[in-house]
């Protein structure tokens, strides 16, 4: 359930139990036992439904929360590769990769890093660099 609608449901919920509350509030000695015992389960109800809202919400929020630290955890490779002959190099790349070439279709659909083949010179009518996983030439 998304974060906005289970807040939605949740002050409905709350509306639901303020009103039956105003209602409890407005018994006259002459309702019934049995009125007021299906009054009091209605409030508790709506106050239980009130209660599973707020923990969606308060889950939909951790959730969130937590996804913004791992992408501010993440580091930006954007901010290390230039583009060059139409793919990707690194600037100053660790030591687990080499600088490139990277294909940007790639990249730029999944932020994956995929190394291109040189093409042989008879193949390279349509670009210099093939990509194995998005089949696209460069």
């Amino acid at each position: 359930m998304s974060e906005l609608a289970a807040i939605t449901q949740t002050l409905t919920a709350i509306k639901v139990a303020s009103d039956l509350v105003k209602g409890l509030r407005a018994v006259d000695g002459h309702l019934r036992e049995a009125e007021l015992k299906m009054k009091i389960a209605d409030l508790a109800e709506a106050l239980a439904d009130a209660r599973l809202g707020i923990l969606d919400a308060q889950e939909e929020i951790e959730a969130l929360q937590n996804r913004v630290k791992q992408l501010e955890a993440k580091p930006d490779l954007r901010l290390k590769l230039e583009l060059r002959h139409n793919v990707y190099y690194m600037k100053d790349p660790p030591p687990d990769r080499t600088e490139g070439p990277y294909c940007p279709a790639c990249y730029e659909s999944s932020e994956t890093l995929i190394p291109v083949t040189m093409l042989p010179p008879a193949m390279r009518s349509s670009g210099n660099f093939h990509c194995p996983i998005c089949e696209a030439v460069y």
